[in-house]
């Protein structure tokens, strides 16, 4: 994989990454109607016209044609203006601003694009203004904090969210620790939204979705999928997303508990590691937070470390959402968790919510029901051995396959890969990964539940070392799967879900000629 180029900020040039730190991205249920309350002083600045702001900016953000960086800029400078108390002239870029947005959702033209940067622009100097005018004159937001005591336990009616969500959340240490000595409430929660249906796998001919022989779309298990239940966030919680360490410790010194969940059981720390804080992480386990908590996913702080090490590609821009230096800080994160007696061994108990702007569908293409999966099976799949023999150091079972029965030599091998979805360290990774698994006594013509054997993944993937290498320690070539597909057959291609046959000329040849000896 190619290293992603450097912005000028000097972090990774990744839209994703930016994407995933701005957009708070981590499966706890976050509610992107956020923007309506436009001050952690809860002036109630124009609510309506803010809510129009907010539709149209969900609008815009569905839209594929628009420049990622501009949505992520533009972000920025909404996080910026509910920051702000608002100025005249802020309101007024922000109206143009709206304007633009939904010119642009309904048009999406070269004009309207450049209206939208231009609009977007303005609102930014606009809110550079006001911040400067403020930091020139601090006595003027301590005047404002005076002024509006009575309202630290203001929640704006949509999503009950409080000023001191917010200011946790942009990390304003100095309004936090205001409010706070004016009785802001730390238990205070956003408003908690229904629990979402489960969906169902598709079936053929339910008209629900594309799907192969055998296969079943997003690799659901037969009692489907369960979305997060949306809000319930606490001031902590959106300090710990956002990696703010100081506006936690405010929150922490005041008494808020460190172990608080929201209704997916997910809690602060689980949200600093999804969220590539690793430092705010070690910063709550330091203030006793519980490293083996569950969500109700089943996953654990060590699951989401590795996840993270190891995250999916965006399907538009195929970079990582993580830096080398990013997965070595994660490694070490890793390292640190096992250190402290993390259990290693606990497995995921649902399909995990996923970060649906990655993806081209709006969801994942994996074709493999992977429930029951443990850190060292997910390391597997990416063929992150560094990871593997850390998690087998500190007494990780390598032979826990999921519930399905899929083993971390199938993972390895390429079962349930998919192309450019599955972040991996390339292919002479992948084959220490799969030489790792046999020397730990894994059984190379195991088959799961879909009788898919290793080297099928492999023919899949295309990945001839792996092929030559599995059938060189007994790797049937005439192993048929549930549907009578040989490897041979996923060498050739086969459709998957939503991805047609991909033919793997290479491949094809080789096992034809592994075949004829």
């Amino acid at each position: 994989m190619s290293q992603a180029s450097k912005s000028p900020l000097g972090g990774p040039r990744t839209t994703a990454r930016a994407f995933f730190v701005s957009d708070r991205l981590n499966t706890s249920g976050l509610e992107r109607g956020d923007v309506l309350a436009t001050t952690p002083l809860a002036f109630r600045v124009n609510e309506n016209g803010v809510a129009i702001l907010e539709q149209q900016r969900n609008v815009a953000l569905e839209r594929s044609t628009h420049d990622a960086q501009q949505i992520t800029a533009l972000r920025e400078s909404m996080s910026r203006a509910r920051l702000a108390a608002m100025s005249a002239e802020v309101l007024g870029a922000l109206g143009e601003f709206d304007r633009a947005v939904q010119e642009h959702a309904d048009a999406d033209s070269r004009f309207s694009a450049s209206r939208f940067v231009q609009s977007r622009t303005a609102l930014d100097r606009a809110l550079a203004k006001y911040l400067e005018d403020t930091r020139a004159a601090p006595e003027t937001l301590t005047r404002l904090v005076g002024e509006h005591k009575a309202s630290a336990n203001y929640s704006e009616p949509q999503l009950q969210l409080t000023p001191l969500m917010l200011a946790a959340e942009g990390g304003y240490t100095e309004i936090v620790a205001d409010l706070l000595k004016s009785g802001a409430d730390i238990q205070v929660r956003t408003r908690t939204g229904a629990t979402p249906a489960r969906r169902l796998p598709c079936v053929a001919a339910s008209g629900c979705g594309s799907h192969g022989e055998g296969i079943v779309r997003g690799g659901w298990p037969d009692k489907g999928i369960r979305a997060p239940i949306p809000g319930n966030m606490s001031p902590l919680m959106y300090a710990a997303r956002e990696g703010k360490i100081d506006a936690a410790r405010l929150l922490l010194d005041a008494g808020a508990n460190v172990n608080e969940v929201d209704k997916n059981d997910i809690s602060p720390l689980f949200m600093a590691i999804s969220n590539n804080h690793p430092d705010m992480a070690r910063f709550l386990i330091d203030k006793g937070a519980n490293i083996n908590a569950k969500d109700w996913y089943g996953r654990t702080p060590l699951f989401a470390a590795v996840e993270m090490r190891n995250a999916d590609m965006d399907y538009r821009t195929f970079e990582l959402l993580q830096s080398p230096e990013d997965r070595k800080a994660m490694l070490d994160f890793i390292k640190m968790l096992l250190e402290k007696g993390v259990d290693p061994n606990i497995q995921v108990t649902e399909v995990p919510p996923l970060r649906s702007w990655m993806y081209l569908l709006g969801g994942s293409l994996a074709w493999v029901d992977f429930t029951g999966q443990t850190p060292f099976l997910l390391a597997s799949l990416s063929g992150d051995v560094s990871t593997m023999r850390l998690l087998l150091e500190y007494k990780a079972d390598p032979k826990i396959a999921t519930y399905g029965g899929t083993t971390p030599l199938m993972a390895a091998s390429g079962v349930n890969w998919v192309f450019s979805q599955t972040y991996s360290e390339g292919e002479p990774a992948l084959l220490e990964a799969v030489k790792l698994c046999v020397e730990l006594g894994m059984d190379v013509n195991a088959k799961n539940s879909m009788g898919l054997t290793s080297l099928m993944g492999a023919a899949n993937r295309g990945s001839d070392s792996i092929i030559e290498y599995l059938v060189s320690k007994g790797a049937k070539l005439d192993a048929k799967d549930n549907e009578g597909r040989t490897p041979y057959n996923w060498a050739e291609g086969v459709f998957l879900a939503t991805l047609a046959p991909v033919p793997k000329p290479t491949s094809m040849t080789l096992i034809q000629k592994l075949s004829a000896k």
